[in-house]
């Protein structure tokens, strides 16, 4: 016996399931993520969920192997890496010590001892004892660049050097990651895990290093190891060009394929007719009656045939250049830094572009400044005053006095090389106005020429007082500049780009 007012509930369910499914259909149709979908089209785009040590963990040596391998033996990979150290580090990026009072006043006389002291210490930092700080920030540069971390130890210095200490730059792949799996055994009980040999404490932070060769690690107060953080639970740097990587071993194996193909065009092989040949050529079969493969050879084929000649494409205008210039483009776009930059090709580019290219170039350069500066050359810097107070070469303070306020002690202002003048003329006019109307400091203008303002004014003075004293009458540049105008008659007429 059928009962209406069930069979009415259940066919008005069945009815709103059906919506209900419909309206989730139509959403996930709507709202879902291309990237999320599977299916046949998909079947082959493979992607993990690992955590990025894990996902780095694997192949972090065969990555490293082959970035090394690409400067080894790629030219572009070399102008990448020497583009952004000559804009980068330049002839170094110096450090000025900024000690202040209270009252925020700097105080003069102990920024002025680490200053000189740094100086010394700055010819003696390379435990090798061949390159100063300056120098070697090109190397250690690089090593990031190219491996994706860089290791310094500190080390005892000579007898006779100015501190107790030294530097030693050491390569990240003698990380001894073999030992990840065996920190049970090693009794420190601030370590709680191991990763890439490096022994970490429950916050992330390092307090030991596995060295292949060595029975027992090395303190991170001895050791460090520096690279650029750009994920979360990240302990070891990344090679800057690994998504470039594939682009730059593609673009060997094109001009590989191409310079293939070119050898093989110049080994044509001409087929003629025997019947117009065979008196030619019987004298240059072999033994077994054929005719050898040879370069310059002439061939024939059987009677009747059409002279044919083996001619392989070589499409070098049509298909390797646009081909070379969109890989290039790609491996550009991985740092940030515009195509005609890296590649020194500017047949498409005009004064405007230009200026735009070398602005947001600048803007990647200074943001890996203020990055090498602040990682990697602020502890450098954080060492050598700790022991400057240790070592008694600070009058009248000692370590006591620094432990007190590690920070206050350890501020200092990094310098960078300065870039040099797009437009000088327009440029040196624009920043004067700044100056005058009090938009820009002589701080900031001196520091964009890799100059301190204070060296700056104290080298004016000296001048200004021996050009005093030998009474040679200073020279009015802005003055000059105008009348240098108004005589070319350049003074209304705005240069074209």
């Amino acid at each position: 016996m059928k009962i209406p007012i069930l069979d009415n509930y259940l066919k008005h369910k069945r009815e709103l399931r059906e919506i209900e499914l419909a309206m989730a259909n139509e959403a996930r149709r709507m709202f879902s993520y291309d990237a999320g979908k599977k299916g046949r089209l998909q079947d082959d785009w493979s992607s993990t969920t690992k955590t990025p040590s894990q996902n780095f963990k694997k192949e972090w040596r065969t990555i490293i192997a082959r970035s090394v391998n690409s400067f080894d033996n790629n030219p572009h990979t070399v102008a990448l890496l020497n583009t952004l150290q000559s804009n980068v580090i330049g002839n170094g990026i110096r450090p000025v010590a900024m000690v202040k009072d209270s009252n925020g006043k700097p105080i003069e006389g102990l920024n002025k001892q680490l200053n000189e002291g740094w100086k010394r210490y700055n010819d003696q930092w390379d435990s090798r004892g061949k390159d100063t700080h300056a120098e070697l920030q090109k190397m250690r540069f690089g090593e990031t660049f190219r491996t994706g971390s860089t290791i310094t130890n500190l080390r005892p210095s000579d007898k006779g050097s100015y501190l107790s200490i030294t530097n030693q730059v050491v390569n990240v792949l003698r990380l001894d990651e073999s030992r990840d799996w065996l920190t049970m055994s090693y009794n420190e009980p601030q370590v709680k895990s191991t990763v890439f040999g490096i022994n970490l404490n429950e916050n992330g932070k390092a307090v030991s290093y596995w060295i292949q060769g060595l029975e027992n690690p090395v303190s991170a107060d001895l050791m460090r190891v520096d690279f650029r953080t750009i994920m979360a639970e990240q302990y070891l740097g990344i090679p800057w060009l690994i998504a470039a990587l594939k682009y730059l071993w593609a673009n060997e194996q094109l001009i590989s394929d191409k310079l293939i193909s070119s050898r093989i065009q110049a080994m044509i092989g001409l087929f003629i007719p025997n019947t117009l040949m065979n008196n030619l050529i019987k004298k240059q079969k072999n033994a077994d009656n054929q005719l050898e493969w040879m370069q310059g050879k002439v061939y024939y084929g059987q009677k009747g045939e059409e002279p044919k000649v083996i001619q392989p494409d070589d499409s070098i205008k049509d298909v390797l250049e646009p081909l070379q210039r969109l890989l290039l483009h790609a491996i550009s776009m991985t740092l940030g830094l515009s195509y005609q930059t890296v590649t020194r090709d500017l047949v498409r580019t005009n004064m405007a572009s230009g200026r735009i290219n070398v602005n947001e170039d600048r803007k990647v350069y200074r943001g890996l400044q203020k990055w090498f500066a602040k990682d990697v050359l602020q502890p450098d810097w954080e060492t050598f005053v700790r022991y400057m107070f240790l070592e008694g070469k600070i009058a009248g303070k000692s370590i006591v006095d620094y432990n007190k306020d590690r920070w206050k002690y350890n501020q200092a202002h990094w310098i960078p090389s300065g870039f040099d003048f797009i437009d000088p003329s327009k440029e040196a006019t624009a920043s004067i106005d700044l100056i005058n109307n009090k938009q820009m400091t002589y701080e900031k203008w001196y520091g964009e020429q890799g100059i301190d303002y204070r060296d700056a004014f104290e080298q004016i003075a000296i001048e200004n007082g021996l050009m005093k004293e030998l009474k040679i009458e200073p020279i009015d540049v802005q003055n000059a500049a105008n009348k240098s105008k108004v005589a070319s008659g350049d003074s209304d007429r705005e240069e074209d780009d």
